[in-house]
């Protein structure tokens, strides 16, 4: 009962020998405590299977389950799903992480702080999406998404840089680390401002942060991005598995224009 009570519960697993009553005690509580209990059998009925053959989010499995149980009702919060010899299912096994994380409607921006319990003196920045994209837009997102420019980035000449900020570095030069510049930027950023520069000098690539975009937060919302997109480049660098580190350099011996300020530096190592 206490798990039914968790607002923040997680899929239970019942696990053990065959034969000692699993399936009869999660039948047992969930008739007693759900209006709803619907089995997947993936061993007697192959069938079933199929429902996670697309995506795995709760929606997507609960719309492919309707034709299989077409007397079911899926009401939230008065319906129990138990999945019996998952075993034979890896894709319904896999599809427990998207019942674990399930966030569907809009909220309040107020309202979420307040839930997550922020103090005062802390930022909470970010709210990073997880799962799987809905299949084709709504007319409001392609229009948001339209006015945002989130679909356009800035020029690569316009960010990268060979030596100095008078020469673009080109993607000939640039080698084997094309790939990481480019994840570098393609990242997102508020308003799709893109408030980074990249030079690249004698085996580092130094990064960069534009300081004189005006924003209406508290808080460094540009070295905020920066942060996103540097992340790109080093999840991509060990993609490709380019070795290196990041380092802090007192002198770079590079003129930099005002209003654009000095972070770090890509150590190249190979």
């Amino acid at each position: 009962m206490e798990w039914k009570k968790d607002s923040n519960r997680l899929p239970i697993i019942v696990d053990g020998l065959r034969q000692i009553g699993k399936s009869y005690i999660a039948d047992k509580f969930a008739k007693a405590n759900y209006e709803n209990v619907i089995v997947y059998n993936f061993r007697y009925y192959k069938v079933l299977r199929q429902i996670f053959d697309g995506n795995l989010n709760v929606d997507s499995i609960i719309t492919n389950s309707s034709p299989y149980f077409p007397n079911a009702s899926f009401v939230p919060h008065k319906t129990v799903l138990i999945f019996e010899e998952i075993g034979d299912c890896p894709l319904a096994r896999t599809s427990l992480k998207s019942f674990a994380c399930y966030l569907a409607g809009t909220f309040k921006r107020e309202q979420f702080l307040n839930a997550i319990d922020v103090k005062n003196d802390e930022i909470f920045p970010i709210v990073c999406p997880i799962g799987y994209p809905k299949d084709g837009k709504s007319l409001i997102n392609t229009i948001f998404r339209k006015a945002a420019k989130s679909d356009q980035r800035m020029k690569w000449e316009d960010i990268f840089f060979d030596r100095d900020f008078n020469h673009p570095l080109s993607r000939e030069k640039a080698n084997k680390y094309t790939f990481p510049l480019e994840m570098f930027r393609l990242a997102p950023s508020a308003a799709n401002k893109q408030p980074w520069r990249i030079v690249y000098k004698d085996n580092y690539y130094h990064f960069f942060k534009i300081d004189n975009l005006k924003s209406k937060y508290p808080y460094d919302l540009q070295r905020l991005d920066v942060g996103i997109a540097t992340c790109h480049f080093f999840l991509a660098t060990t993609d490709k598995s380019l070795n290196g580190e990041f380092v802090k350099l007192d002198n770079l011996d590079i003129d930099v224009p005002e209003g654009i300020s000095y972070l770090y530096s890509w150590k190249m190592m190979d």
